[in-house]
């Protein structure tokens, strides 16, 4: 992936490559994360995730590429709005958030190949990683972000979504029971890789 793996939490901090065309955002707090299948807003299926960063953190971000998806969110709205328990960063008088999106499909339409795609990785020993890309990961999980620097002359520059590397997974719970769960399953149910998750509320979309 081009960055050492790291299996312990510190502090958030931005490392970029040396050739200045792809990041990584360590230790982030994962919010709205969609990887395990993308979801459709206003905009085209995408993969995302939002991450809270700080005022640093943001002109560091806005240094590697013109068009990025932050929002600044008041800190009582906080906890309701991302469905956390504790503010990631109390000492500001709000929250900012950024949000780092893949288009889930290509120009005609059709989904992108996996090789293509966004993927959740667990460290493991020897530095390497496995790839849990099904496991639907929780608001409040914190992990390394993988991005690319696209340059584009119709749109600019952006941060294209890569990767996360979760060091600390929080379980997802979904707003209501699942349908499946009413009733005995003879076999595997289908996978869902390619179904497009609704937009929740306080989900930030990247328009490009």
């Amino acid at each position: 992936m081009g960055f050492k793996v790291e299996k312990e939490i510190g502090a958030v901090r931005i490392e970029v490559s040396e050739d200045g065309k792809s990041g990584v955002i360590r230790n982030a707090t994962l919010l709205f994360a969609s990887v395990a299948r993308p979801y459709k807003g206003k905009y085209d299926p995408q993969y995302k995730v939002s991450i809270p960063i700080s005022g640093v953190h943001k002109r560091e971000i806005k240094k590697l590429a013109k068009k990025v998806g932050i929002s600044e969110v008041a800190n009582e709205a906080f906890p309701d709005q991302y469905r956390v328990a504790e503010l990631p960063f109390p000492e500001l008088d709000e929250q900012i958030v950024l949000t780092i999106a893949k288009k889930a499909q290509y120009k005609d339409g059709t989904p992108l190949k996996p090789e293509h795609r966004p993927r959740v990785f667990a460290p493991t020993a020897g530095g390497k990683v496995k790839d849990i890309t099904k496991t639907l990961v929780g608001n409040g999980s914190i992990g390394d972000v993988v991005f690319h620097i696209v340059e584009s002359d119709e749109y600019g520059s952006w941060l294209d979504f890569d990767a996360i590397v979760v060091k600390k997974l929080v379980e997802y719970e979904g707003g209501a029971p699942s349908v499946v769960s009413q009733f005995d399953i003879d076999g595997e149910l289908e996978k869902f890789d390619d179904v497009v998750a609704e937009k929740a509320d306080g989900d930030d979309e990247i328009p490009f």
